[in-house]
């Protein structure tokens, strides 16, 4: 068993109870490298941690279970500098956990500021005609910006491109692009948000390219 089977498939698990001399003791075979002491690790704070550290601070499943998984994929890789000091591992889970969804928040206004930016630019792709805003734009520079965005959205997974294609390129509603994915609503802008989030990544390796 993988440490990443561990962490995904023990989702919603009940949780193990333990005293702190188990704790201690799980401490240890934690540091030894036992991989079933991760597990029990996994048991007995997880839903804790999620119920009362993550979600309540990000609101939205998909995002608040990978932000328990990096929790815990952290916490294995750190696992070797924890000193035992008579409290529950919880807190020092809880931590990492906390400082997990602060990046999540910073990475978010970043790429809310990205979106901001260059949604205009996917609207444009789908547009038949040009709005007063295009005006502005010579049909060369519309040109470069049409083949900039088709290439950098030909980079993402088959999923995101095609919340894209259906949001900007077809404009179509948040509640029919998920509706043909099968998806909530919800899910839908998790979908776009992280195909977003992917382009702004394509789109700063494409910059890095030219400047170098």
């Amino acid at each position: 068993m993988t440490l990443t089977n561990v962490v995904v498939n023990g989702a919603h698990q009940m949780p193990l109870q333990l005293t702190l001399s188990q704790e201690q003791r799980l401490l240890k075979r934690l540091q030894s490298g036992e991989h079933a002491a991760f597990k029990e690790l996994y048991e007995a704070f997880s839903n804790r941690l999620y119920r009362c550290v993550i979600f309540p601070r990000l609101g939205i499943a998909d995002i608040a279970e990978d932000v328990l998984r990096d929790t815990y994929l952290t916490a294995f890789e750190k696992i070797h500098t924890v000193t035992w000091q008579d409290r529950s591992l919880y807190y020092w889970l809880s931590r990492i956990a906390y400082n997990k969804v602060i990046d999540v928040h910073r990475s978010n206004r970043r790429t809310e500021r990205f979106v901001k930016g260059f949604t205009p630019y996917l609207e444009l792709i789908g547009s038949a005609s040009k709005g007063p805003d295009e005006m502005f734009l010579d049909e060369e520079r519309i040109g470069r910006i049409q083949e900039l965005v088709h290439r950098l959205v030909d980079g993402l997974n088959p999923r995101y491109q095609q919340a894209v294609r259906m949001r900007f390129f077809d404009g179509k509603s948040r509640e029919d692009c998920a509706a043909e994915l099968d998806v909530t609503i919800g899910n839908f802008d998790v979908i776009l948000f992280r195909a977003i989030k992917r382009l702004k990544a394509l789109y700063e390796t494409e910059c890095e390219g030219e400047e170098a």
